[in-house]
């Protein structure tokens, strides 16, 4: 309790921010583990347990793929326990199952299986077949781990403490082998399900393309099944040596602690974002929204990090395509893999008048300025904050019309 009470900046993130679903997640997921526990010991009689799994399981996968980790470990070992005279409960939890995910099915089979094409299309950006066996490794171990340790900030490679990074690292390491050797020894079938989560949850990411995350928040879950075995190794170790038990826990707490403040203080503060570009005040939001609705403006395009929430603050009367870089460059985002919602794309690119907006980026704004002469497009431009407009084109283009093959940035 005192670990998620002061967890690392990571969990911190991730659970004040409105990013993902990754709170949501970890609420449902660890509500299934408990359910499931349950139904594999004393609760497989019940219908009532049987139906929440089942809805929950739906609701959750509904809200996010990622939950389908929590399932995993509770699907192998009902396979062990299956018994034909409960196919009623099966059959319930199915259903309600079904029921939960059903605006995930409706979707997928009215737009060709939308969702799964971020596993096999490599025009999504996404593929394993981009990343190597090594990468995905070198990303988990050197990248991922460290973020949900607390050793660095998900944004940042800086670490917050080198001199007790190896002494937190090691504290984790004898958790998971007294986890492991208590699991093997005991016929405990909570850390059973607790290692066989950690074991398939990281086999799961090592096989797909989200190892090599560099921001470490596919990691989350496993804060669900370690922080369970951090509190069953501290009370092994308090039974042996109560102060050095207590000594670790403030230690580590301390070290959280430790790096939440640094996170908060920084340059940067404790954000989301990974590139200075999209690292800005935000209160130029409303502003921005006035000047396009002021203009008649309803229709642009801009980076994935400014449209989604202007076009959720504008109420949908602004609609903004993410076919610009965060970055620097213009060609990169042309493929459209950003353009989450099928009916926006449709809107901004069927409108005869559209705009563009950048975000404190000077380059880009410069190349904007270059292809308009280019192509003999007179415009305007208006700032405001970090926010740049470029509006009122003498006539429609698209950035995949000002690319050519000598800019593929």
């Amino acid at each position: 309790m005192a670990l998620m009470a002061v967890p690392p900046v990571l969990l911190s993130l991730h659970t004040t921010a409105g990013l993902g679903a990754y709170g949501e997640t970890l609420l449902i997921g660890a509500c299934l583990l408990w359910i499931g526990h349950r139904l594999l010991t004393d609760g497989g009689h019940s219908w009532l347990l049987w139906g929440a799994f089942g809805l929950l399981a739906g609701v959750g996968f509904w809200t996010f793929g990622l939950i389908a980790v929590y399932l995993f470990p509770v699907a192998l070992l009902m396979v062990r326990k299956l018994k034909w005279r409960w196919a009623g409960r099966y059959l319930l939890c199915a259903l309600l199952f079904v029921v939960g995910s059903a605006p995930w099915w409706w979707y997928n089979l009215t737009n060709d299986w939308a969702a799964l094409k971020v596993f096999y299309d490599p025009g999504a950006g996404t593929a394993i077949a981009q990343l190597t066996l090594g990468e995905r490794v070198l990303g988990f171990l050197g990248l991922g781990l460290p973020a949900l340790m607390g050793l660095r900030p998900s944004w940042s490679i800086e670490w917050v403490s080198w001199p007790l990074s190896p002494l937190i690292l090691a504290l984790y390491l004898a958790i998971v082998v007294y986890g492991v050797r208590r699991g093997l020894s005991k016929a405990d079938l909570g850390h059973r399900m607790l290692l066989l989560f950690i074991g398939l949850f990281c086999l799961s990411m090592i096989g797909t393309r989200f190892g090599a995350d560099t921001s470490g928040r596919y990691m989350l879950p496993l804060y669900v099944a370690l922080y369970p075995l951090c509190g069953v190794w501290l009370s092994w170790l308090r039974e042996h040596q109560r102060w050095w038990a207590t000594v670790v826990l403030v230690f580590v707490l301390g070290f959280n602690l430790l790096g939440n403040v640094k996170a908060m203080v920084s340059e940067e503060g404790l954000t989301t974002e990974f590139w200075s570009t999209v690292r800005f005040d935000r209160t130029s939001d409303a502003a921005l929204i006035d000047f396009l609705l002021d203009h008649d403006l309803h229709y642009g395009y801009s980076n994935r990090h400014t449209h989604f929430r202007i076009d959720f603050l504008s109420d949908e009367r602004v609609l903004l395509l993410p076919r610009l870089s965060s970055r620097s460059g213009l060609c990169i985002n042309l493929d459209g893999r950003g353009d989450r919602y099928p009916a926006y794309t449709e809107q901004v690119e069927g409108s005869p008048v559209v705009f563009y907006v950048t975000t404190a980026q000077p380059y880009l704004d410069e190349l904007l300025r270059d292809r308009y002469a280019d192509l003999g497009i007179t415009y305007k431009e208006e700032e405001m904050g970090p926010y740049r407009v470029f509006y009122d084109l003498s006539s429609r283009v698209s950035p995949g019309e000002m690319c050519d093959s000598e800019d593929g940035r």
